[in-house]
């Protein structure tokens, strides 16, 4: 519950960010601040988020990068154009590295694609590819920027050297007024972000306006209304300590007129921690009360965080559809149904994972 007494988790920050961005409309608002000379060419009503298979175990555990295929259109042609984001709380030094990895890994898969498909070698072509670090720090970014700056100096020798341009987008120093007043789901909840650690009347300002800009949006946008809201409600659960969050979860459900009942199911589901722990949770539970009955609690609260969740986005779920939830009974399924059906694009979508 989000007003338990358990201590914020300061990890949701990186975690939390790549779940926001999974809604490509999200996504591809981070791309404007980035590079606006671009993002308006780009056709973010028909990406496709690629999957992290071809990023090995040693990367993956990080959980901090997320990619995008866009259409690119110029004067002359479309082109087919990959989008990499790294998501970073803190400086890393060999950040340039793993950059350049990632970029290796990606052209690897696509190779591997045409190879699968028996495109003839001619024709095989790589996708360019964009990489963003989306740094959320409040200091100033401290290691290189690209792989040159981590080699001794050569000038003579500079042509031996990657040559590509990584994009560092700082949360602390994009403009506020591009943040407050750009009109945007994105830049209402970067606001409520940077001021996360500010004393609590700064914070509470920055979720007062937040709130009042999703409780503006048209009836068509309720699907970003939902991820927006159940990240701003995650973000001050991870973030404050229980006497604060109380007051601002107060504030959201003052704010919120016209949805109040979606804000108070999402409270009571706090789906992330349940993505999260969903594995553990009935174990825990079990520990604590010495008996099975935590186990089948935690199960129980898995399966109603799912139905709670595909009624918040696509309306009650049909009956068949909640006997099949109801049937399952391995946590670590119901933990990866419950992450599918915040993260699908539909009822049909989430049948299709629920059927495998």
């Amino acid at each position: 519950m989000i007003d338990d007494d358990a201590p914020p988790i300061r990890e949701f920050k990186d975690r939390g960010t790549i779940w926001l961005l999974g809604s490509p409309k999200l996504f591809a608002a981070l791309v404007s601040l980035a590079v606006p000379e671009i993002a308006c060419r780009l056709d973010f009503d028909r990406a496709v988020r690629l999957n992290r298979s071809f990023i090995p175990d040693d990367l993956r555990k990080r959980e901090t990068d997320i990619a995008y295929r866009v259409l690119y259109r110029d004067s002359e042609h479309d082109l087919v154009i990959d989008i990499l984001t790294d998501h970073q709380s803190e400086a890393d030094y060999s950040m340039s590295l793993r950059v350049l990895r990632l970029m290796y890994l990606l052209w690897q898969q696509t190779v591997q694609e045409y190879e699968d498909r028996k495109i003839p070698e001619p024709q095989r072509k790589l996708n360019r590819i964009i990489p963003i670090v989306f740094y959320t720090g409040a200091r100033s970014w401290e290691g290189p920027t690209g792989v040159g700056e981590m080699m001794q100096p050569a000038p003579e020798l500079d042509r031996f050297v990657p040559n590509h341009e990584t994009v560092f987008l700082s949360l602390h120093q994009i403009p506020e007024d591009l943040l407050r007043k750009q009109g945007d789901t994105l830049g209402k909840l970067l606001w409520a972000f940077r001021k996360v650690d500010a004393p609590l009347d700064e914070f509470s300002a920055a979720v007062d306006e937040a709130v009042a800009y999703f409780e503006s949006l048209p009836e068509e946008e309720q699907g970003q209304w939902t991820r927006a809201m159940h990240f701003l409600l995650l973000l001050i659960r991870h973030s404050r300590m229980k006497p604060e969050r109380e007051e601002l979860v107060e504030r959201v459900f003052e704010g919120a007129y016209r949805h109040r009942e979606r804000v108070e199911a999402m409270v009571k589901t706090d789906a992330e921690e349940l993505i999260e722990l969903g594995e553990k949770e009935g174990e825990r539970r079990g520990l604590e009360k010495g008996r099975q009955e935590g186990l089948q609690e935690g199960l129980e609260s898995l399966r109603k965080g799912i139905l709670t969740a595909l009624s918040l986005r696509f309306g009650p779920a049909p009956e068949p559809v909640g006997a099949a939830v109801r049937s399952v009974s391995e946590t670590e399924r119901l933990s990866n149904l419950l992450q599918r059906a915040w993260t699908c694009g539909s009822l049909d979508d989430f049948r299709s994972g629920l059927s495998q």
